[in-house]
């Protein structure tokens, strides 16, 4: 009886440590620009990101409340020593004064191939339509932040 007990806790201690080998956190936090702040027609985003192995980041904004967004800056985020700077286009001329949302998000391959086809869409045809905001990878924050462009 006893052997079998130790033998189910030695493989259930087992199980455990690979288990916290396979899975990596992640974490995004949008450091600047802060919160409500004042945005010109373009600016950059900056903060810090862990990746889960296999995932991918994504910038979105949009104009608050529509219904779809945009990816930004052409592409995944660029992630060097888990600090991102990310390049994010705030609307038009006519949106000047309005609150814009932007959303740090980790996605895993089948919503970053998504969002790779639509920025080869685009760059093909110059037109822009909004995407739905993909799926986040399991487990993963999003960081979003509210500013206003003047």
């Amino acid at each position: 009886m006893f052997r079998k007990m130790l033998f189910l806790l030695l493989l259930i201690s087992t199980l455990v440590v690979a288990a916290d080998k396979t899975s990596t956190p992640c974490s995004v936090v949008i450091e600047a620009p802060k919160p409500g702040a004042n945005v010109t027609e373009s600016g950059t985003v900056t903060g810090r990101i862990t990746l889960p192995p296999g995932t991918t980041a994504w910038a979105l904004a949009r104009l608050k409340g529509q219904a779809g967004w945009w990816p930004q800056s052409g592409g995944p985020i660029e992630i060097v020593e888990s600090a991102f700077d990310v390049y994010v286009a705030y609307g038009e001329d006519r949106d000047k004064g309005r609150p814009f949302e932007v959303a740090i998000v980790i996605v895993d391959s089948a919503a970053n191939t998504t969002l790779n086809a639509w920025v080869e869409r685009t760059n093909l045809t110059n037109h822009f339509p909004p995407v739905k905001f993909p799926n986040i990878h399991n487990g993963c924050p999003v960081a979003t932040l509210t500013v206003y462009k003047q």
